[in-house]
């Protein structure tokens, strides 16, 4: 019984890193006592259907059960980290595009984080979200996380080359980057544009005149980007489940 009680909070301790910890994105806005029910739901269920398969594994004799679970907070870090880059990069990129359109000052008050959200970044984010299970993705990483356990036995840490991390963070970052670009350079060209008529006609209070204009102008680019290139915002959302799986 005492066995079974290590290994329930080694796994414990690979998910409830991934609800406990996220700092960004939606996952964040949950509340604690929400986690709090869906990782011990979760992780009893996942311990219940596999029984005593899997579990069984030498290194739980021969290491400090602190050096195990110190193990697994490593390997959970790595799932949350993985997990998370889509709604980073969407919160980087929608923050910056909120300073260009003239939302810099507006923002979504995060009462977990007690910090502002930026706004086009949340709407983002929601909307990876939404998509996310709306494509059953949320499925996929449960199989994973079940599965990971076969994959990499209990007590191991999970060994990745850091050029593999590289290459996924620096996808995931162009394939928002492809979603917002056309924005901020549309964004760019009405600055531009607005510096040639300040200093053309001084006497004109542009900065009153071309704020709207650019609200306007960069939803505008927004909705005709986000309907051209829907399967580049779906791959985004998909990239961490790919990843996953590759692994």
């Amino acid at each position: 019984m005492e066995y079974y009680f290590k290994v329930f909070f080694l796994f414990y301790f690979r998910v409830g890193v991934i609800f406990w910890l996220p700092l960004v994105g939606p996952m964040s806005r949950i509340p604690k006592t929400v986690r709090f029910i869906v990782v011990n739901v979760l992780v009893i269920a996942v311990f219940l259907l596999q029984g005593s398969q899997g579990v069984r594994n030498p290194i739980l004799d021969t290491h400090p059960y602190i050096l195990l679970l110190g193990m697994e907070f490593v390997t959970g870090l790595v799932f949350t980290l993985i997990l998370t880059v889509p709604a980073v990069v969407l919160l980087f990129l929608g923050r910056t595009v909120d300073m260009q359109i003239g939302l810099g000052a507006a923002g979504i008050f995060n009462p977990t984080s007690k910090t502002q959200d930026s706004l086009l970044g949340a709407l983002f984010s929601f909307s990876a979200l939404t998509l996310f299970w709306a494509l059953g993705l949320h499925l996929d990483v449960i199989e994973i996380l079940i599965e990971s356990t076969k994959v990499l036995p209990l007590g191991q840490v999970y060994n990745v080359s850091y050029k593999v991390f590289m290459e996924y963070f620096s996808t995931s970052f162009v394939l928002g980057l492809m979603l917002f670009f056309p924005v901020i350079t549309s964004l760019f060209i009405v600055d531009v544009c607005s510096g040639i008529v300040s200093k053309s006609m001084p006497q004109m209070s542009i900065y009153f005149v071309i704020m709207p204009l650019k609200i306007l102008i960069g939803f505008i680019v927004l909705a005709i980007t986000l309907t051209n290139l829907s399967s580049h915002f779906e791959m985004l959302v998909r990239s961490p489940v790919k990843f996953l799986v590759g692994q």
